[in-house]
């Protein structure tokens, strides 16, 4: 299983049940993501990482 890396959230109208979905992708242009947490993230999702790194 691999890890998108994106929040998706869905609300729904409670009165007439109309539905809209929101995503948030990964990469946002104004987004430069932190290169050791991307190392570590990669450990972790491979199985990898030590016991430490897993907290």
């Amino acid at each position: 299983m691999q890890d998108p890396g994106r929040h998706a959230y869905t609300l729904v109208g409670r009165y007439d049940h109309k539905a809209l979905r929101i995503i948030r992708k990964a990469g946002n242009i104004n987004e430069r993501p932190d290169p050791d947490l991307m190392q570590l993230r990669e450990k972790v999702f491979s199985g990898r990482a030590t016991p430490d790194e897993t907290k």
